[in-house]
């Protein structure tokens, strides 16, 4: 999508009413630890994403 590049602020300007959850993570973990972190993350996710309101910010696995 080309957003790599993108700061904080423009990055969710790009967002900003066309998801229903927006999810990242930190820039400086490696894809393939990414993939591992999210797969680790999905029992909390779930429970977040049924929660989750618009404009609230949630952390996990912090």
């Amino acid at each position: 999508m080309g957003w790599a590049s993108k700061g904080n602020g423009a990055l969710l300007a790009l967002v900003d009413g066309k998801f229903d959850v927006f999810l990242t993570t930190d820039q400086r973990i490696s894809r393939r630890n990414k993939i591992e972190f999210l797969v680790r993350m999905l029992p909390e996710l779930q429970r977040v994403l049924g929660s989750v309101r618009p404009g609230q910010v949630h952390r996990v696995g912090t």
